[in-house]
Protein backbone atom coordinates (compact mmCIF):
# COMPACT_ATOMS: atom_id res chain seq x y z
CA UNK A 1 0.00 0.00 0.00
CA UNK A 2 1.44 3.44 -0.59
CA UNK A 3 1.78 6.25 1.65
CA UNK A 4 -1.33 8.02 2.36
CA UNK A 5 -1.83 11.36 3.38
CA UNK A 6 -5.23 12.38 5.16
CA UNK A 7 -6.89 12.75 2.42
CA UNK A 8 -6.57 9.75 1.52
CA UNK A 9 -7.21 8.24 4.62
CA UNK A 10 -10.11 10.50 5.34
CA UNK A 11 -11.73 9.05 1.90
CA UNK A 12 -11.06 5.39 2.33
CA UNK A 13 -12.49 5.62 5.85
CA UNK A 14 -15.76 7.64 4.50
CA UNK A 15 -15.95 4.62 1.60
CA UNK A 16 -15.52 1.65 4.21
CA UNK A 17 -17.60 3.51 7.02
CA UNK A 18 -20.40 0.83 7.13
CA UNK A 19 -17.59 -1.52 8.67
CA UNK A 20 -16.71 0.80 11.56
CA UNK A 21 -20.69 1.31 12.06
CA UNK A 22 -20.72 -2.92 11.65
CA UNK A 23 -18.19 -3.30 14.11
CA UNK A 24 -19.34 -1.01 16.77
CA UNK A 25 -22.60 -2.65 16.77
CA UNK A 26 -20.95 -5.70 17.17
CA UNK A 27 -19.14 -4.96 20.39
CA UNK A 28 -21.92 -3.12 21.60
CA UNK A 29 -24.03 -6.02 21.75
CA UNK A 30 -21.02 -8.18 22.93
CA UNK A 31 -20.75 -5.59 25.83
CA UNK A 32 -24.50 -5.62 26.67
CA UNK A 33 -24.59 -9.37 26.84
CA UNK A 34 -21.50 -9.79 28.57
CA UNK A 35 -22.61 -7.09 31.26
CA UNK A 36 -26.31 -9.00 31.74
CA UNK A 37 -25.47 -11.93 31.53
CA UNK A 38 -21.65 -12.61 31.59
CA UNK A 39 -20.33 -10.84 33.93
CA UNK A 40 -20.54 -10.97 38.09
CA UNK A 41 -22.17 -8.36 39.85
CA UNK A 42 -20.78 -6.78 42.62
CA UNK A 43 -21.84 -4.41 45.69
CA UNK A 44 -19.90 -2.54 47.57
CA UNK A 45 -20.68 -1.35 51.30
CA UNK A 46 -18.71 0.68 52.81
CA UNK A 47 -18.69 1.84 56.52
CA UNK A 48 -16.91 5.08 58.55
CA UNK A 49 -15.18 4.88 61.28
CA UNK A 50 -13.30 7.85 64.08
CA UNK A 51 -10.63 7.06 66.07
CA UNK A 52 -10.33 9.16 69.67
CA UNK A 53 -7.51 9.40 72.20
CA UNK A 54 -9.57 8.47 74.93
CA UNK A 55 -12.60 5.81 75.49
CA UNK A 56 -14.90 8.19 77.23
CA UNK A 57 -14.55 9.90 73.72
CA UNK A 58 -18.06 10.20 71.85
CA UNK A 59 -18.43 11.91 69.08
CA UNK A 60 -20.63 15.02 68.95
CA UNK A 61 -18.62 17.12 65.90
CA UNK A 62 -16.09 18.11 68.32
CA UNK A 63 -12.26 16.48 67.18
CA UNK A 64 -10.19 18.28 69.07
CA UNK A 65 -9.84 14.69 70.65
CA UNK A 66 -9.40 13.05 66.88
CA UNK A 67 -6.09 11.16 67.08
CA UNK A 68 -4.03 12.32 63.88
CA UNK A 69 -0.69 11.04 64.71
CA UNK A 70 0.26 9.07 61.14
CA UNK A 71 2.46 5.86 62.79
CA UNK A 72 -0.87 5.07 65.00
CA UNK A 73 -3.59 5.28 62.20
CA UNK A 74 -1.08 3.41 59.69
CA UNK A 75 -0.78 1.15 62.49
CA UNK A 76 -4.75 0.35 62.92
CA UNK A 77 -5.23 0.43 58.93
CA UNK A 78 -3.38 -2.60 58.95
CA UNK A 79 -5.13 -4.18 61.94
CA UNK A 80 -8.08 -3.90 60.02
CA UNK A 81 -7.34 -5.53 57.13
CA UNK A 82 -5.43 -7.91 58.70
CA UNK A 83 -6.13 -11.88 58.64
CA UNK A 84 -6.66 -12.07 62.21
CA UNK A 85 -9.74 -9.68 61.66
CA UNK A 86 -11.09 -11.66 58.20
CA UNK A 87 -10.83 -15.11 59.40
CA UNK A 88 -12.97 -13.95 62.66
CA UNK A 89 -15.54 -12.55 60.12
CA UNK A 90 -15.55 -15.30 57.56
CA UNK A 91 -16.34 -17.90 60.75
CA UNK A 92 -19.41 -15.54 62.06
CA UNK A 93 -20.73 -14.98 57.95
CA UNK A 94 -20.03 -18.54 57.15
CA UNK A 95 -18.70 -17.40 54.12
CA UNK A 96 -17.24 -19.27 51.43
CA UNK A 97 -13.30 -20.44 51.04
CA UNK A 98 -13.24 -17.75 48.11
CA UNK A 99 -13.47 -15.19 50.54
CA UNK A 100 -10.23 -15.68 51.65
CA UNK A 101 -8.72 -13.44 49.73
CA UNK A 102 -11.34 -10.67 50.62
CA UNK A 103 -7.83 -8.65 50.87
CA UNK A 104 -8.55 -8.46 46.76
CA UNK A 105 -12.46 -6.86 47.44
CA UNK A 106 -11.53 -5.12 50.37
CA UNK A 107 -10.15 -1.61 51.31
CA UNK A 108 -8.93 0.57 54.06
CA UNK A 109 -8.86 4.06 53.75
CA UNK A 110 -7.59 6.93 56.03
CA UNK A 111 -9.02 10.35 55.78
CA UNK A 112 -6.30 12.97 54.71
CA UNK A 113 -4.95 14.62 58.48
CA UNK A 114 -8.23 13.28 60.45
CA UNK A 115 -8.82 9.82 62.33
CA UNK A 116 -11.08 8.62 60.09
CA UNK A 117 -11.15 5.23 58.56
CA UNK A 118 -13.45 4.30 55.58
CA UNK A 119 -13.99 0.42 55.04
CA UNK A 120 -15.52 -0.68 52.01
CA UNK A 121 -16.25 -3.78 50.71
CA UNK A 122 -17.07 -5.65 47.20
CA UNK A 123 -18.90 -8.95 47.07
CA UNK A 124 -21.42 -10.37 44.98
CA UNK A 125 -24.40 -9.79 47.06
CA UNK A 126 -25.47 -7.00 48.34
CA UNK A 127 -26.60 -7.97 51.77
CA UNK A 128 -23.44 -9.81 52.12
CA UNK A 129 -21.50 -7.10 51.25
CA UNK A 130 -23.30 -4.85 54.00
CA UNK A 131 -22.64 -7.42 56.73
CA UNK A 132 -18.91 -7.96 55.77
CA UNK A 133 -18.23 -3.96 56.09
CA UNK A 134 -20.18 -3.66 59.65
CA UNK A 135 -18.89 -7.29 60.75
CA UNK A 136 -15.17 -6.25 60.00
CA UNK A 137 -15.84 -2.68 61.78
CA UNK A 138 -17.45 -4.24 65.05
CA UNK A 139 -14.77 -6.94 65.26
CA UNK A 140 -12.11 -4.12 64.37
CA UNK A 141 -13.14 -1.87 67.19
CA UNK A 142 -13.35 -5.49 69.58
CA UNK A 143 -9.65 -5.85 68.48
CA UNK A 144 -8.56 -2.18 69.90
CA UNK A 145 -10.77 -2.02 72.58
CA UNK A 146 -8.93 -5.29 74.26
CA UNK A 147 -5.33 -3.90 73.51
CA UNK A 148 -5.78 -0.54 74.20
CA UNK A 149 -6.82 1.55 76.92
CA UNK A 150 -6.20 4.67 75.75
CA UNK A 151 -7.62 4.79 72.08
CA UNK A 152 -11.42 4.42 71.02
CA UNK A 153 -13.16 3.80 68.01
CA UNK A 154 -16.56 4.09 66.95
CA UNK A 155 -18.92 3.51 63.77
CA UNK A 156 -19.86 7.25 62.60
CA UNK A 157 -21.57 5.70 59.28
CA UNK A 158 -22.93 1.70 59.80
CA UNK A 159 -22.65 0.12 56.14
CA UNK A 160 -26.01 -0.22 54.55
CA UNK A 161 -27.59 -2.56 51.66
CA UNK A 162 -26.54 -0.95 48.68
CA UNK A 163 -29.12 -1.01 45.78
CA UNK A 164 -27.58 -0.79 42.95
CA UNK A 165 -24.29 -3.12 42.09
CA UNK A 166 -20.98 -0.97 41.21
CA UNK A 167 -19.91 -4.15 38.71
CA UNK A 168 -20.75 -4.46 35.55
CA UNK A 169 -20.83 -0.91 34.65
CA UNK A 170 -23.10 -1.17 31.93
CA UNK A 171 -22.31 2.36 30.93
CA UNK A 172 -18.72 2.42 30.84
CA UNK A 173 -18.86 -1.42 28.88
CA UNK A 174 -20.73 0.15 26.23
CA UNK A 175 -18.21 3.00 25.56
CA UNK A 176 -15.51 0.61 25.93
CA UNK A 177 -17.21 -1.74 23.52
CA UNK A 178 -17.96 1.16 21.65
CA UNK A 179 -14.53 2.59 21.60
CA UNK A 180 -12.83 -0.77 20.95
CA UNK A 181 -15.32 -1.65 18.06
CA UNK A 182 -14.37 1.59 16.60
CA UNK A 183 -10.85 0.78 16.64
CA UNK A 184 -10.91 -2.54 15.16
CA UNK A 185 -13.15 -1.14 12.25
CA UNK A 186 -10.31 1.09 11.27
CA UNK A 187 -7.74 -1.38 11.82
CA UNK A 188 -9.75 -4.05 9.81
CA UNK A 189 -10.28 -1.04 6.86
CA UNK A 190 -6.59 -0.26 6.55
CA UNK A 191 -6.08 -4.17 6.87
CA UNK A 192 -7.65 -4.14 3.65
CA UNK A 193 -6.35 -1.43 2.22
CA UNK A 194 -3.17 -2.78 2.69
CA UNK A 195 -4.00 -6.28 1.01
CA UNK A 196 -6.49 -4.64 -1.66
CA UNK A 197 -4.56 -4.93 -4.76
CA UNK A 198 -6.90 -2.83 -7.22
CA UNK A 199 -7.23 0.55 -8.26
CA UNK A 200 -8.51 3.32 -6.46
CA UNK A 201 -7.40 6.58 -7.72
CA UNK A 202 -5.86 8.25 -11.15
CA UNK A 203 -2.72 8.35 -8.93
CA UNK A 204 -2.76 4.97 -8.73
CA UNK A 205 -2.92 4.14 -11.89
CA UNK A 206 0.08 7.02 -13.35
CA UNK A 207 2.14 5.60 -10.26
CA UNK A 208 1.78 2.38 -10.98
CA UNK A 209 1.61 1.72 -15.06
CA UNK A 210 3.26 5.36 -15.91
CA UNK A 211 0.17 5.77 -18.39
CA UNK A 212 -1.65 9.03 -18.80
CA UNK A 213 -5.35 8.90 -16.79
CA UNK A 214 -7.52 11.15 -19.56
CA UNK A 215 -10.70 10.65 -18.25
CA UNK A 216 -12.31 9.78 -15.09
CA UNK A 217 -16.05 8.99 -15.08
CA UNK A 218 -18.04 9.29 -12.20
CA UNK A 219 -20.17 6.51 -10.77
CA UNK A 220 -23.82 6.12 -10.99
CA UNK A 221 -25.31 5.59 -8.27
CA UNK A 222 -29.05 4.46 -9.59
CA UNK A 223 -29.41 3.37 -13.58
CA UNK A 224 -32.69 4.76 -15.12
CA UNK A 225 -33.91 5.24 -18.15
CA UNK A 226 -33.13 8.76 -18.01
CA UNK A 227 -29.46 8.53 -17.68
CA UNK A 228 -28.42 5.40 -19.46
CA UNK A 229 -26.53 8.60 -21.46
CA UNK A 230 -25.05 10.51 -18.91
CA UNK A 231 -22.82 12.86 -20.26
CA UNK A 232 -21.77 14.91 -17.72
CA UNK A 233 -19.01 16.81 -17.68
CA UNK A 234 -16.16 13.68 -17.16
CA UNK A 235 -17.73 12.59 -20.63
CA UNK A 236 -16.71 15.89 -22.00
CA UNK A 237 -13.79 16.29 -20.40
CA UNK A 238 -12.85 12.29 -21.79
CA UNK A 239 -13.75 13.84 -25.25
CA UNK A 240 -11.78 16.96 -25.23
CA UNK A 241 -8.74 15.34 -23.92
CA UNK A 242 -8.92 12.46 -26.76
CA UNK A 243 -9.22 15.09 -29.50
CA UNK A 244 -6.61 17.18 -27.85
CA UNK A 245 -3.74 14.19 -27.64
CA UNK A 246 -5.10 12.71 -31.78
CA UNK A 247 -5.30 16.15 -32.87
CA UNK A 248 -7.50 14.97 -36.15
CA UNK A 249 -4.73 12.63 -37.11
CA UNK A 250 -6.51 9.28 -35.38
CA UNK A 251 -9.14 7.77 -37.04
CA UNK A 252 -9.37 4.56 -34.78
CA UNK A 253 -9.92 3.91 -31.46
CA UNK A 254 -10.23 0.64 -29.57
CA UNK A 255 -11.50 0.63 -25.99
CA UNK A 256 -10.88 -2.40 -24.20
CA UNK A 257 -9.76 -3.49 -20.49
CA UNK A 258 -8.15 -5.73 -18.47
CA UNK A 259 -10.89 -8.18 -17.93
CA UNK A 260 -14.93 -8.32 -18.34
CA UNK A 261 -17.91 -5.81 -16.88
CA UNK A 262 -15.21 -2.86 -16.34
CA UNK A 263 -17.86 -0.88 -17.97
CA UNK A 264 -16.26 -0.34 -21.91
CA UNK A 265 -19.63 -0.72 -23.41
CA UNK A 266 -20.91 2.41 -21.43
CA UNK A 267 -18.10 4.29 -21.69
CA UNK A 268 -18.16 3.67 -25.30
CA UNK A 269 -21.51 4.63 -25.96
CA UNK A 270 -21.29 7.81 -24.12
CA UNK A 271 -18.44 8.82 -25.65
CA UNK A 272 -19.96 8.57 -28.71
CA UNK A 273 -22.71 10.29 -27.93
CA UNK A 274 -20.71 13.22 -26.30
CA UNK A 275 -18.80 13.45 -29.73
CA UNK A 276 -21.69 13.69 -31.91
CA UNK A 277 -22.69 16.39 -29.36
CA UNK A 278 -19.66 18.55 -30.78
CA UNK A 279 -20.85 18.01 -34.70
CA UNK A 280 -17.99 14.72 -35.08
CA UNK A 281 -19.50 12.42 -37.19
CA UNK A 282 -18.82 8.95 -35.42
CA UNK A 283 -19.22 5.82 -35.92
CA UNK A 284 -19.60 3.33 -33.09
CA UNK A 285 -18.70 -0.43 -34.32
CA UNK A 286 -19.61 -3.44 -31.65
CA UNK A 287 -16.72 -5.69 -32.08
CA UNK A 288 -17.32 -7.77 -29.27
CA UNK A 289 -18.86 -10.71 -31.54
CA UNK A 290 -19.13 -13.25 -28.17
CA UNK A 291 -21.07 -11.31 -26.46
CA UNK A 292 -22.59 -8.12 -28.49
CA UNK A 293 -24.13 -5.29 -26.16
CA UNK A 294 -24.69 -2.04 -28.27
CA UNK A 295 -27.57 -2.88 -30.26
CA UNK A 296 -29.05 -2.90 -26.64
CA UNK A 297 -27.63 0.34 -25.73
CA UNK A 298 -28.62 2.09 -28.26
CA UNK A 299 -32.09 0.06 -29.01
CA UNK A 300 -31.96 -1.58 -31.96
CA UNK A 301 -31.42 -5.07 -33.41
CA UNK A 302 -28.85 -6.93 -34.20
CA UNK A 303 -29.58 -8.61 -37.31
CA UNK A 304 -27.39 -7.60 -39.98
CA UNK A 305 -23.72 -6.35 -38.76
CA UNK A 306 -20.37 -6.35 -39.12
CA UNK A 307 -20.29 -11.10 -38.86
CA UNK A 308 -22.35 -10.49 -42.04
CA UNK A 309 -20.20 -7.59 -43.42
CA UNK A 310 -17.28 -10.06 -42.85
CA UNK A 311 -18.52 -12.90 -44.33
CA UNK A 312 -19.24 -11.23 -47.70
CA UNK A 313 -17.24 -8.76 -48.66
CA UNK A 314 -19.90 -7.73 -51.31
CA UNK A 315 -22.27 -6.31 -48.93
CA UNK A 316 -21.42 -2.48 -48.39
CA UNK A 317 -20.81 -1.37 -45.13
CA UNK A 318 -23.49 1.61 -45.45
CA UNK A 319 -26.49 -1.12 -46.05
CA UNK A 320 -25.94 -2.17 -42.48
CA UNK A 321 -25.11 1.00 -40.76
CA UNK A 322 -27.26 1.91 -38.09
CA UNK A 323 -29.09 5.45 -37.27
CA UNK A 324 -29.58 6.06 -34.18
CA UNK A 325 -31.58 9.37 -32.14
CA UNK A 326 -28.79 10.96 -31.98
CA UNK A 327 -27.56 12.74 -34.25
CA UNK A 328 -23.83 11.87 -35.90
CA UNK A 329 -23.85 9.18 -34.25
CA UNK A 330 -24.12 5.37 -36.14
CA UNK A 331 -23.75 2.28 -35.36
CA UNK A 332 -22.60 -0.55 -36.80
CA UNK A 333 -23.70 -3.72 -34.64
CA UNK A 334 -21.84 -7.15 -34.12
CA UNK A 335 -24.83 -9.38 -35.88
CA UNK A 336 -24.69 -12.54 -35.39
CA UNK A 337 -21.60 -14.97 -35.19
CA UNK A 338 -22.21 -17.95 -37.70
CA UNK A 339 -18.76 -19.36 -36.72
CA UNK A 340 -17.06 -21.35 -34.16
CA UNK A 341 -17.04 -18.37 -31.33
CA UNK A 342 -13.08 -19.70 -30.78
CA UNK A 343 -12.20 -18.81 -34.15
CA UNK A 344 -13.54 -14.92 -34.04
CA UNK A 345 -9.78 -13.65 -33.61
CA UNK A 346 -9.08 -14.94 -37.02
CA UNK A 347 -12.06 -13.48 -38.04
CA UNK A 348 -11.53 -10.21 -37.05
CA UNK A 349 -7.64 -10.33 -38.25
CA UNK A 350 -9.24 -10.34 -41.96
CA UNK A 351 -8.74 -8.11 -45.13
CA UNK A 352 -12.14 -7.49 -44.93
CA UNK A 353 -11.92 -5.93 -41.05
CA UNK A 354 -8.66 -3.72 -41.98
CA UNK A 355 -10.37 -2.78 -45.07
CA UNK A 356 -13.52 -1.60 -43.27
CA UNK A 357 -11.92 0.27 -41.00
CA UNK A 358 -10.04 2.33 -44.20
CA UNK A 359 -12.84 2.79 -45.84
CA UNK A 360 -15.28 4.55 -42.57
CA UNK A 361 -12.83 7.50 -42.72
CA UNK A 362 -13.75 8.64 -45.59
CA UNK A 363 -17.66 9.44 -44.17
CA UNK A 364 -16.78 9.30 -40.53
CA UNK A 365 -14.21 11.43 -37.98
CA UNK A 366 -13.96 8.58 -35.56
CA UNK A 367 -14.47 5.32 -35.55
CA UNK A 368 -15.00 3.61 -31.63
CA UNK A 369 -14.21 0.37 -31.50
CA UNK A 370 -16.06 -1.80 -28.48
CA UNK A 371 -14.16 -5.21 -27.93
CA UNK A 372 -13.88 -8.21 -25.29
CA UNK A 373 -11.48 -7.73 -22.62
CA UNK A 374 -7.83 -8.06 -23.29
CA UNK A 375 -6.82 -10.75 -21.48
CA UNK A 376 -9.94 -12.83 -21.46
CA UNK A 377 -9.34 -13.33 -25.75
CA UNK A 378 -7.22 -12.69 -28.53
CA UNK A 379 -9.94 -10.59 -30.43
CA UNK A 380 -8.71 -7.16 -28.52
CA UNK A 381 -5.02 -7.90 -29.25
CA UNK A 382 -5.84 -8.43 -32.75
CA UNK A 383 -8.26 -5.35 -32.86
CA UNK A 384 -4.92 -2.99 -31.26
CA UNK A 385 -2.63 -3.61 -34.09
CA UNK A 386 -5.51 -2.51 -36.57
CA UNK A 387 -6.71 0.55 -35.24
CA UNK A 388 -5.38 3.41 -35.00
CA UNK A 389 -4.91 3.95 -30.96
CA UNK A 390 -6.01 1.94 -27.64
CA UNK A 391 -7.75 3.15 -24.43
CA UNK A 392 -7.95 1.02 -21.57
CA UNK A 393 -10.26 0.90 -19.09
CA UNK A 394 -9.73 0.62 -15.65
CA UNK A 395 -12.71 0.51 -12.82
CA UNK A 396 -11.96 1.80 -9.38
CA UNK A 397 -11.67 -0.66 -6.76
CA UNK A 398 -12.40 -3.35 -9.14
CA UNK A 399 -9.72 -3.67 -11.76
CA UNK A 400 -6.27 -5.26 -10.19
CA UNK A 401 -3.57 -3.99 -10.81
CA UNK A 402 -1.34 -6.74 -12.08
CA UNK A 403 -4.01 -7.04 -14.34
CA UNK A 404 -3.78 -4.08 -15.80
CA UNK A 405 -0.01 -4.20 -15.47
CA UNK A 406 0.23 -7.61 -17.66
CA UNK A 407 -2.74 -5.55 -20.45
CA UNK A 408 -0.05 -2.72 -21.12
CA UNK A 409 2.78 -5.30 -21.48
CA UNK A 410 0.69 -7.39 -23.88
CA UNK A 411 0.48 -3.53 -25.83
CA UNK A 412 3.64 -2.70 -25.62
CA UNK A 413 4.63 -6.14 -27.06
CA UNK A 414 2.81 -5.29 -30.07
CA UNK A 415 3.96 -1.55 -30.31
CA UNK A 416 0.77 -0.45 -29.76
CA UNK A 417 -0.06 3.28 -29.49
CA UNK A 418 -1.77 3.32 -25.89
CA UNK A 419 -3.60 6.71 -25.54
CA UNK A 420 -4.50 6.80 -22.33
CA UNK A 421 -6.33 5.22 -19.54
CA UNK A 422 -9.72 5.96 -18.71
CA UNK A 423 -10.73 5.80 -14.26
CA UNK A 424 -14.17 4.37 -14.50
CA UNK A 425 -16.96 4.59 -11.60
CA UNK A 426 -14.38 6.99 -9.91
CA UNK A 427 -15.73 7.58 -6.76
CA UNK A 428 -13.82 9.27 -3.43
CA UNK A 429 -10.83 11.04 -5.13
Amino acid sequence: MEELDLKDVYNIMRKRSWIIALSIIIMLIISLVLSLFVLETEYRSSTTLIINDGKSYEYNGDFISIITDERIIKTLKEIAKSSLIINQVIDDLSLDEEFLDINENMKVDIVENTGIIKIEVDYKEANTSRDIANRIASKFIEYVDKHSKTLGIKVINKAETPLKPIKPNIKLNLVIGGILGSSIGVLVILSLEYIDNTFKSAKDIEEKTDLPVIGKISKITEKTDENIFNIDDSYKMLRININSLTQNNIYSILITSSEPLEGKSTIVSNLGVAMAQNNQNVLIIDCNLKKPCIHNVFDVTNDGGLTNLLENYDISYKELIKSTYVKNLDILTAGYLSIDPSNSSEFLDSIGMKYLLEEVQSNYDIALIDSPSLLSTADAAVLSTITDSTILICESNKTKINKLLESKQILEKLNINILGVVLNKNTIY
